[in-house]
């Protein structure tokens, strides 16, 4: 008999597999090998495979490698019954060998979270094989169509989870077309119902795109606390961003608080479907718009460093003078910008315009830092969202009710009013009568009324440094003049209710189906296109030699 000499890749082969062992399916049988092969660069072809056996050989067919495995009803499982481990061939040559059972490797891989380049490192490091780009990315495309597939009937638990919210005593609403497809989404908690009734009036609001198997948006409406933290109001599932779905949003929560109040401050980004919604549904209520997207908007269209620190001045000034003195300059530098900004409203983003206190906020940063905290979650299937969701907005609450006080205003109100106290004993003080002061040689302080003229103190419901000045001539205590809304009292008040938690146990199926999917061809974008005032200005470069 010829003596047949095996290679180390060969001895690795037959040890891993020698002839007897057994495997729970032929499915598990050829994946593994498929593994293993590829690992000690062994180039191999399904030659035969039924529901009871299956046969690999070679790619060359002149080769005598050859392994045999069948299914074996006595003990339910696949077993080796031949194993010809040595190649008559050269391996070298087979020019099928780097593509082999690429699909079977990158679908057999781990993949989830990865991309395309990380797939393409892993199996190079793994198995030695070099992926193309594009077949990595089928193959990840591949297994999210599957899994899109299972998760596609977790929206047929929407109605179950409706139900369950509702017997929590919360709030929470779902549309669905005349198709019996899923539409819209709404959730709210009571806890937050309770919290805006002690808090300062403010909501922000705003839309996340939502990415994996859920293609749609994430409508986020965001206040925050005396203590400056974010305190979720209401969430919704939309197919996009358009006055349609704003209206649906609004006027879900609108039956949840009332927004139609002119104390009510709603600020946004100017998306045109939240301006149109909110005049409809809320024309009384105070409007404000983001002051950077305000800027950014214009900032490719007139670059005019001068125009950049008026607009800001007027955005951050309380007294009506100086508005108006930033205003006149404005428009002998540039009319149209000017105009531009009167059309948009001067009292929807300066401070000493706006009608009522905003707390000296001017930006939609708290709904911006919400979109960011629920990242994490976007990518999950429908009904994992919406737990999710509801236990993140269950954690923040229950934190809110762990934060504890020295004074009977909360801390960082209090941080505010010992600043404004310290400037204010380096200011001076005329007196006109027992009630009227003059401070600083321009501020007039009025005691009755508790007001200043800086408009500070009305915005921000803390006595500015010209208040602060008075009190500490007065021998008054400050802390008995700010606003009822920044007591410690008002805050566990505001957070006395708390939020249940879901899970997916004990929720029952519908037959409620997926929306259509509108989904272009091709490769889906990463990333969003940047309009021009999001792109970054390139500078010509200036020589000082």
């Amino acid at each position: 008999m010829e003596n047949i000499t095996y290679t180390p890749n060969e001895m690795k082969l037959a040890d891993n597999f020698p002839k007897g062992s057994d495997f729970v399916s032929i499915a598990d049988f050829k994946e593994l090998f498929v593994k293993s092969a590829l690992a000690n660069s062994v180039a191999f072809r399904v030659a035969q495979r039924n529901k009871t056996s299956i046969t690999l050989k070679c790619k060359n067919i002149n080769c005598i490698f050859k392994v045999i495995a069948r299914y074996c009803y006595i003990s339910t499982k696949c077993i080796i019954r031949q194993m010809t481990p040595h190649h008559s061939c050269d391996l070298d040559a087979h020019p099928m060998k780097q593509k082999c059972n690429l699909s079977t490797i990158t679908q057999s891989s781990q993949i989830e979270g990865l991309k395309p380049r990380s797939l393409m490192t892993k199996i190079k490091h793994e198995y030695g094989i070099t992926v193309p780009y594009n077949t990595a990315w089928s193959a990840i495309q591949s297994i999210r169509k599957k899994e899109g597939l299972i998760l596609e009937k977790s929206y047929s638990y929407i109605p179950s989870l409706v139900e369950l919210i509702k017997a929590n005593g919360d709030f929470s609403y779902y549309s669905q077309s005349s198709e019996n497809r899923f539409q819209r989404f709404f959730i709210s908690w009571e806890a937050s119902k309770n919290f805006f009734e002690f808090s300062r009036k403010m909501i922000y609001i705003d839309g996340t795109f939502l990415s994996g198997p859920n293609k749609g948006t994430l409508l986020v409406a965001v206040s925050q606390d005396s203590c400056d933290q974010l305190v979720p109001i209401a969430f919704g599932i939309v197919e996009s961003e358009n006055s349609s779905s704003w209206s649906w949003f609004l006027e879900k929560l609108n039956c949840i608080i009332q927004l139609n109040k002119k104390e009510i401050i709603i600020f946004s980004d100017r998306e045109k479907g939240i301006i149109n919604s909110a005049n409809n549904i809320a024309p009384l209520s105070s409007k404000a718009y983001c002051s950077r997207h305000i800027a950014r908007n214009f900032r490719t269209v007139f670059r005019n460093n001068r125009l950049k620190t008026l607009f800001w001045q007027i955005v951050n000034t309380y007294s009506t003078s100086e508005f108006n003195k930033c205003v006149s300059e404005m428009k002998t530098i540039s009319l149209e910008f000017y105009e531009r900004l009167n059309a948009i409203g001067f009292h929807t983003f300066a401070n000493s315009q706006f009608p009522v206190p905003r707390y000296g906020k001017t930006t939609s940063n708290p709904v911006e830092s919400m979109n960011s905290a629920v990242k994490k979650f976007i990518d999950f299937d429908v009904t994992n969202l919406i737990i999710s969701l509801n236990n993140y907005a269950m954690k923040l609450f229950y934190e809110k009710k762990q934060k504890t006080f020295q004074l009977s205003i909360v801390d960082e109100c209090n941080a505010k009013l010992m600043k404004n106290v310290a400037k204010g004993r380096l200011l001076t003080i005329e007196r006109s009568s027992n009630n009227i002061f003059l401070v600083d040689h321009k501020h007039i302080v009025n005691m009755q009324q508790n007001s200043c003229a800086c408009k500070e103190e009305f915005d921000n419901q803390i006595p500015c440094k010209h208040l602060c000045a008075v009190f500490g001539n007065c021998n008054f205590n400050p802390v008995s003049f700010v606003s009822t809304i920044y007591s410690s009292h008002t805050y566990y008040n505001s957070c006395s209710k708390s939020i249940l938690p879901l899970s997916t146990i004990g929720i029952l199926r519908s037959e409620l189906n997926p929306p259509e999917d509108r989904r272009a061809r091709g490769r889906p974008r990463i990333k969003r296109i940047k309009n021009l005032s999001e792109q970054r200005i390139k500078r010509p470069r200036v020589s000082y030699e």
